[in-house]
């Protein structure tokens, strides 16, 4: 029998693993496991996922990222998401963006015009996420050099780089269009209960519309066969596993 637990820990061990860059479709993204929406209404539209704000600083998706190995020493994530009116008519488009250690969030706030105030600010806003409390330890704000069009798309980026003794923020719009940076001696703690990636309102009525969701650094997973390699590879090894259990069956 030890011959065929180790058949089949050979199949859960040699899964080769995929490292970062891992692109998601917005509907791919939504149908991660352990992601949630504690706020507003999901609307899968093509290969996007379309977001409508219900509150002001709501926390509208989160997802655990349990699923990936992740580093972060040097951590980026990208979202290609689409500027999209209010349903009232209103130009106002401004989504927060976080990785949060379970407690505590690192990020920044995506601005839509050129006038907003581009600059970084210590906060220590408290947001209500399925009943706990997010603090907000650095946030910056960033806004494009010039407008980004309603219905036009931008690449959100944020990065994290988490040290024994500091951690690192970077944001930046479309590659450093226009982009700022903070630190904070406040550490990422990975036994906060994180890492989740963390997508928050800035005001009801908003909607956002999340084209795409790329893992650019400090991610990986565990690739799954194809089912055509998956299934002789299997059925090859617990073969062996069990000729082997009854030979010393039969000869002792």
């Amino acid at each position: 029998m030890k011959h065929l637990a180790l058949a089949l820990g050979l199949i859960t061990f040699s899964a080769p693993t995929i490292a970062a860059p891992i692109t998601l479709t917005g509907a791919e993204f939504a149908s991660l496991s352990g992601i949630t929406f504690p706020t507003g209404t999901q609307t899968i539209v093509g290969d996007s996922l379309r977001i409508d704000v219900m509150d002001t600083l709501s926390v509208v998706a989160s997802l655990a990222l349990d699923q990936f190995n992740v580093d972060v020493s040097d951590f980026e994530v990208q979202i290609d998401i689409t500027r999209l009116i209010r349903d009232d008519g209103v130009v106002d488009f401004d989504p927060l963006i976080y990785l949060s250690d379970g407690l505590n969030l690192f990020g920044g706030q995506f601005l839509d015009f050129v006038d907003d105030a581009i600059g970084v600010a210590t906060r220590q806003d408290e947001l209500s996420s399925d009943g706990q409390s997010l603090i907000r330890i650095r946030s910056f704000n960033l806004s494009p050099t010039i407008p980004v069009a309603v219905n036009n798309s931008f690449l959100a980026i944020i990065g994290v780089q988490a040290t024994s003794i500091q951690t690192n923020i970077t944001g930046s719009i479309n590659n450093e269009v226009a982009n700022s940076a903070g630190t904070t001696s406040t550490l990422f703690n990975f036994s906060n209960g994180g890492p989740s990636l963390v997508i928050v309102s800035s005001d009801f009525n908003e909607n956002y519309l999340i084209n795409s969701v790329t893992f650019s650094r400090g991610v990986s997973v565990a690739a799954i066969p194809e089912p055509g390699t998956l299934g002789p590879m299997t059925l090859g090894l617990v073969i062996l596993g069990l000729a082997s259990y009854r030979r010393r069956f039969r000869f002792g």
